[in-house]
């Protein structure tokens, strides 16, 4: 039994620790800032043309409440099926989101 106590605290510090590890090395992972910055301005202002807030675009495409003001501040990097899903919403393409004159 207390073999058994021993293992599972020991199973918890080491997930504590690796789940520390890796939320730091997500956080550290750069983006390109000018880029997202772009795109979170054109997926600002398709939202706002359709007449849409940021917490009805988010549970359109299936995420939290405030997914879409950390897309729009360039604070996450955003997945191309992402851009997929929001294009839709907005009844927009693609590429109008990644588009840059």
């Amino acid at each position: 039994m207390l073999r058994a106590r021993f293992y599972i605290k020991t199973l918890l510090i080491a997930i504590e620790f690796y789940r520390k590890v890796l939320y730091k090395r997500r956080m550290s992972k750069k983006i390109n800032k000018p880029y997202h910055k772009k795109v979170g301005s054109r997926i600002r202002f398709y939202r706002k043309e359709k007449g849409l807030t940021q917490e009805q675009l988010s549970l359109e495409i299936g995420h939290s409440n405030s997914y879409m003001a950390i897309v729009e501040n360039a604070q996450r990097d955003l997945p191309l099926s992402q851009i997929q899903k929001i294009a839709k919403v907005l009844d927009i393409e693609p590429w109008q989101l990644l588009k840059f004159d």
